[in-house]
């Protein structure tokens, strides 16, 4: 009994950073993206926890037309919201944002339409994102350690112009086209 009131006493004068200095931060990073997108994109990554923080990863994913927010609060302020851990969570979700085994272990996101429930819940729809370049941010937050974040090498470009291969007159007035 003394020798655990020791310990306590111990562990509670430690000062806060040497505790956290045995939790270390989550593992995130993009992997792959793109380069170009309509109706869906398929988004490698890695994201992984070492430590069990008793189910407390909050995770999400960003796009924004630049690379240059400098902070977690300025992504989740100013980014689009593609998906987050409901995604897994929730049963409307695809279940394919997750978070892997290992450090190394890769894992895809596909972004599309994750449909009406989750775009109630902020989630955005790759077709309902305005055209141009983005960059792709992940965040993950373990709750004990200050959150992280990665953010994609290079933009993607969000293009819903459907390409035309060859034109034709089939009349007066009349314009065939056809797409690849």
């Amino acid at each position: 009994m003394k020798s655990a009131l020791a310990l306590a006493t111990l562990l509670c004068s430690l000062p806060i950073s040497a505790q956290e200095a045995q939790n270390t931060a989550p593992v995130v990073q993009i992997v792959a993206a793109g380069p170009f997108a309509a109706e869906t994109l398929p988004i490698s990554y890695l994201l992984f926890d070492s430590e069990e923080d008793a189910g407390t990863l909050r995770y999400s994913l960003y796009a924004y037309p630049d690379n240059k927010l400098p902070s977690v609060g300025q992504i989740q302020t100013f980014a689009i919201m593609v998906a987050d851990e409901q995604d897994l969570l929730n049963s409307k979700g695809t279940g394919d944002f997750a978070e892997g085994q290992s450090g190394a272990d890769l894992q895809t996101y596909t972004w599309d339409d994750p449909g009406p429930e989750l775009r109630g819940r902020g989630f955005a729809a790759l077709n309902r994102v305005m055209e141009g370049n983005f960059y792709l941010y992940l965040v993950a937050d373990d709750g004990v350690n200050e959150p992280v974040f990665s953010v994609s090498a290079e933009p993607v470009h969000i293009n819903r112009s459907a390409p035309v291969t060859a034109v034709s007159s089939i009349g007066w007035a009349q314009v065939k086209t056809a797409r690849p």
